[in-house]
């Protein structure tokens, strides 16, 4: 063991210093929200639709942030070149979103139309990411919902790669270096964690809700308004929607309803701030990929 760890002293070392003191003060604020908070939460459903347990939010709360958490950890420390197929993926470990912003602009300075291919092909990747992040989440808590998850998000996904292998190929002709990094911050705090529990919350009360109100077929629309803003709150109150084999199907159709909105979200954000070459490539991509989603919802 000590020689273990002497040899890798350099390498630790390293990666230490690529980390400043806001970075280990989140991890630090991880650990006491996993550790001291969560045992002190109620285990219990505490409203009247018996839809929030204090206990089972706040650990869905910790498994998210320790998500964005370790994979901005690992762009900092693996580091990011500046070509758009490095610069997209790992920025979308931490906010598809953010990549999505940063690229859109970017690509509207004087002559960086020229690149849109190539920012295309990073934001695509970006949004790569999201799906896996869906497939792990599900894979985790309710292994038992993955198998009819994978036709519409695995159509959806291999779209996606499609698309990104066609913009990558296309644009290494260009000169992508002169793409810069997109600008990271450190995805965790107290207020952040806090916020998503309460979008979470909110989530899971209006699934609960439109479930002993309406049919349970509304689920489906506040799994499409919920995903306007983030896919992570509607997958987790999902997959524990699923636990009734009645269910599966109908969460199945309300992730997907999420990952389109988010899909064509970040599909207008990019054709409206973005460069008109930009827009004439996200914006087929995104059909196509909704068509896709909508295709494989049939094998569900």
């Amino acid at each position: 063991m000590n020689t273990a760890l002497l040899a890798l002293k350099g390498e630790l070392h390293g990666v230490v210093q690529k980390l400043d003191r806001d970075d280990l003060y989140a991890g630090i604020k991880l650990l006491i929200s996993s550790f001291i908070v969560l045992p002190l939460l109620p285990n219990e459903a505490i409203d009247p639709w018996h839809a929030l347990n204090p206990y089972k939010l706040w650990l869905l709360v910790i498994m998210i942030s320790a998500l964005s958490l370790v994979g901005y950890v690992a762009t900092r420390c693996l580091g990011r070149a500046r070509g758009v197929a490095v610069t997209g993926l790992p920025g979308g470990l931490v906010s598809s979103t953010e990549v999505t912003l940063s690229m859109a602009r970017e690509s509207r300075e004087g002559g960086r139309d020229t690149l849109a291919v190539n920012y295309a092909a990073g934001i695509l990747l970006s949004w790569l990411v999201m799906f896996f992040r869906v497939i792990l989440m599900v894979a985790v808590l309710r292994p038992s919902l993955l198998g009819h998850l994978m036709w519409p998000v695995g159509a959806m996904l291999v779209v996606n790669v499609a698309f990104v292998v066609g913009y990558y190929l296309r644009g290494t002709h260009i000169a992508s270096e002169t793409v810069n990094e997109v600008p990271l911050r450190n995805p965790f705090s107290l207020w952040s964690a806090s916020k998503f529990g309460l979008l979470f919350a909110l989530v899971l009360l209006l699934v609960e809700v439109s479930r002993q109100s309406f049919s349970a077929s509304s689920v489906v629309w506040v799994g499409a308004l919920a995903g306007l803003t983030d896919v992570d709150a509607i997958t987790l109150s999902m997959a524990d929607f699923a636990k009734n084999a009645d269910m599966v199907a109908i969460a199945v159709q309300a992730i997907v309803a999420g990952i389109l909105a988010n899909t064509l979200t970040k599909c207008g954000l990019a054709a409206g701030l973005g460069s008109k070459g930009l827009a004439r490539r996200i914006v087929p991509a995104s059909i196509a990929m909704a068509l896709a989603g909508g295709l494989g919802l049939f094998w569900v």
